[in-house]
């Protein structure tokens, strides 16, 4: 059994603030320098498990990158057209990917603020994504029950599996 003064004594730093709806993802970056935080528009039904829009169906669309050490803003990633479920950095930390209700995987330059890539084929929302340890692929995975893999460096589809849940 450990002693108490082994206890780690944690505290808060600070909130952020800056999206309009839920926060659904937050990341730090394998460097450990910055955060990116996304939200949704919509979320699941306590009591049905069906996700459902919120009111208003408005949303923040955004990526919101922060420094991770002070709280204070740094870009915000525009692009998307609906709400973003999933954030996930490249092992470099130069990169974001991005899952969004508008069915779209994007990729961001975050020192430039800019889109890269848009990955296109989910037929619903997209809810997560993740890049392998190189950061060469990028897994997401849909509400139309597939996980789809992409070539990030050719900047195109490389495989796709359907989901069968018994």
């Amino acid at each position: 059994m450990l002693a108490s003064s082994s206890t780690p004594h944690y505290e808060h730093r600070f909130t952020l603030y800056g999206h309009t709806q839920a926060v659904t993802s937050l990341k730090f970056s394998p460097n450990g320098l910055l955060l990116a935080s996304a939200c949704s528009s919509v979320f699941s039904s306590p009591f049905t498990g069906k996700r459902i829009p919120k009111e208003p169906l408005a949303s923040d669309t955004s990526v919101i990158i922060w420094n991770a050490l002070t709280g204070v803003h740094y870009k915000t990633l525009q692009g998307h057209t609906e709400g973003v479920n999933d954030v996930a950095w490249s092992d470099d930390s130069v990169y974001v990917a991005s899952g969004s209700d508008d069915y779209s995987v994007r990729i961001w330059n975050v020192e430039r603020g800019i889109q890269v890539k848009s990955f296109t084929g989910h037929n619903n929302h997209v809810f997560c994504v993740n890049y392998n340890l190189q950061s060469n692929l990028l897994a997401s995975g849909s509400f139309d029950e597939t996980v789809k893999i992409w070539d990030v460096l050719r900047g195109q589809f490389f495989y796709s599996h359907r989901v069968i849940v018994p």
